[in-house]
């Protein structure tokens, strides 16, 4: 019964994709020979559980999103063109730069050459930018996460990096800092260059590390349309017109590696970012990704154990301006488990670090809560949620702080 369910779901998206043609990727994207057997797949999932369903992607990896738990993966580390898909760096660089008032939604963009050459291709999506038009950032990312319009990816780079070039060091640069060890931008907007190459599971975790860091995003992400220089453009993305739980985040295509799909899909239990890359056609791209969602929702969810008791609401402090600091975990203390299934018997413990002293940081790592009962133990840093800095010197202080010495 689970195998025909996948396949209705692959004609449902058919007939949707038929009706919506969507286009996604800077280049045009043909549908390649309807006749394709992947070869046999190396795949990993948490606990082990058994994945029968359709799927001839070349790559994929899924996570929980709030645990960063890995639930599928195969060939996660296979090297491939981004395509269009490279254009979540430029739309996290851009976030980056607003949350740091560098720049604002509002900010006016004047299209330089580079952009409006872009627009003119019509082998290209583009979002149809003129030369020395005046847009705000806000037109520009619905232009560039909506209908994946390259010339908005080139315009937003000049903006905030004076050009591409510069761009994409900076795409680089915060690849390298969020851990995306596998992967070399080579531009803005993700057009195939030499040594350009992303994969599968680095970027689930930049989609993971976008919406984490931007809950915001989804604004851009989520939107199914988008009217700008009199043209209503469709997001490239299939699954937001017909899989309520999905609100994002980017497709791509480039000939030489396929056609990919980073998603973004929530459920009450179930926070999941998905990597299917390499599909052959832009029909396979949503039913693979679809029945990857599927498979996991059906068999996973999230338990939340009591960590209260064993993580204390502050912490002592010497030689403070406060005499203890709040703390709590870092993020929600969610473990996976299997759905429908008897729940596991979870222990939780936390390693705290009782010999504070003055100036204590907001966000500092204070200790580890660990979760046993699932797989491998769960770590979860412990940090404090305010600062505390050092108490003013008084005769007091410094008798305390030379008996320490002592």
């Amino acid at each position: 019964m689970k195998a025909v369910r996948y396949r209705s779901v692959g004609v449902r998206i058919l007939t949707a994709a038929v009706l919506i043609a969507a286009l996604t990727g800077c280049a045009s994207e043909q549908s390649a020979p309807p006749y394709y057997i992947p070869p046999p797949r190396p795949v990993q999932t948490y606990e082990n559980v058994p994945a029968r369903f359709p799927f001839d992607a070349h790559s994929a990896y899924v996570i929980e999103g709030r645990t960063g738990t890995i639930l599928y993966e195969s060939k996660a580390q296979d090297r491939m063109q981004p395509g269009s898909s490279a254009k979540l760096m430029t739309f996290y660089i851009t976030l980056n730069a607003i949350k740091q008032n560098r720049i604002s939604l509002d900010t006016n963009v004047v299209v330089g050459k580079e952009a409006a050459d872009v627009a003119k291709d019509p082998t290209l999506s583009r979002m149809m930018l003129n030369l020395g038009q005046q847009v705000t950032v806000r037109q520009l990312l619905y232009g560039m996460m909506v209908h994946s319009g390259c010339d908005a990816a080139v315009a937003l780079a000049d903006l905030i990096g004076g050009n591409s070039d510069h761009f994409v060091v900076m795409m680089n640069d915060e690849a390298e800092r969020i851990g995306m060890v596998n992967s070399h931008f080579a531009m803005p907007n993700g057009l195939p260059m030499p040594g350009e190459y992303v994969t599968a599971e680095d970027m689930a975790l930049l989609g993971r590390t976008v919406a984490n860091e931007f809950p915001e995003a989804v604004t851009f992400t989520s939107r199914t349309y988008y009217s700008f220089n009199g043209y209503n453009q469709q997001n490239t993305n299939p699954l937001l017109f017909m899989d309520a739980r999905v609100n994002g985040l980017k497709t791509g295509h480039v000939d030489e590696a396929g056609f990919h799909l980073i998603a973004s899909a929530t459920t009450p239990g179930l926070e999941v970012i998905s990597a299917v890359m390499g599909s052959p056609t832009m029909h396979d791209r949503a039913v693979n990704s679809e029945n990857v969602l599927d498979w996991v929702f059906d068999m996973y969810t999230t338990v939340a154990p009591d960590w209260r008791a064993s993580v204390p609401s502050s912490l002592p402090v010497r030689n403070g301006a406060a005499a203890t600091v709040a703390i709590a975990p870092a993020r929600a203390p969610l473990i996976v488990v299997r759905r429908n299934q008897q729940q596991p018997s979870l222990s939780v413990h936390a390693n705290l670090d009782y010999g504070l002293a003055a100036p204590v940081s907001k966000g500092q790592r204070v200790g580890t809560l660990v979760i046993s009962g699932v797989g491998r133990d769960q770590e979860i840093a412990i940090v404090t949620t305010e600062a505390v800095p050092a108490a003013p010197a008084t005769v007091a202080n410094l008798g305390r702080a030379s008996a320490d010495v002592r």
